[in-house]
């Protein structure tokens, strides 16, 4: 090839070549540690089933955890809450958020049965939201176990 033939096309090539990386497309999420969900045992609380349910649900809203069921006949409370993603996270166009759902129970030798189960979920812009896998949850709902602990007493 001639250099004045290299010279005219590679302007045209340098620009596919750069414009190759400029696609944007979700990035895929591979987890390779993922972890089982924890042990759910619950927390058993020597009080009135009124008073467990509504330290329960004062613990959610303090958590600023927005209810979407409650149902105390049933027992079943559950909420979301959106949680500032970590800065690769936003980088990367993510949102992250907590799911915590909690249910209580009478006839427990102990008094009341709280079972607590907290997940988090992530999307990627206006995608669905999916599990995250990778996270572990169990520091926090262990956390929402005393504060439930601290209001009943």
């Amino acid at each position: 090839m001639s250099a004045q033939l290299i010279l005219k096309f590679a302007p045209v090539a340098t620009a596919i070549a750069l414009c190759a990386g400029c696609v944007t497309t979700a990035p895929k999420v591979t987890t390779t540690n993922t972890l089982a969900a924890p042990a759910v045992q619950g927390r058993a609380y020597a009080a009135s089933y009124d008073k467990v349910w509504g330290a329960v649900l004062a613990v959610l809203q303090e958590e600023e955890m927005t209810l979407n069921v409650v149902d105390k006949a049933s027992g079943i409370a559950s909420g979301v809450k959106n949680v500032t993603p970590s800065t690769a996270d936003m980088m990367m166009g993510y949102s992250v958020r907590t799911l915590v759902s909690a249910t209580a129970s009478q006839g427990d030798p102990g008094g009341v049965k709280v079972t607590l189960r907290g997940t988090m979920e992530r999307k990627y812009k206006k995608a669905e939201w999916r599990p995250d896998t990778v996270t572990d949850t169990s520091e926090y709902v262990n956390s929402l176990y005393g504060k439930i602990a601290a209001r009943v007493r």
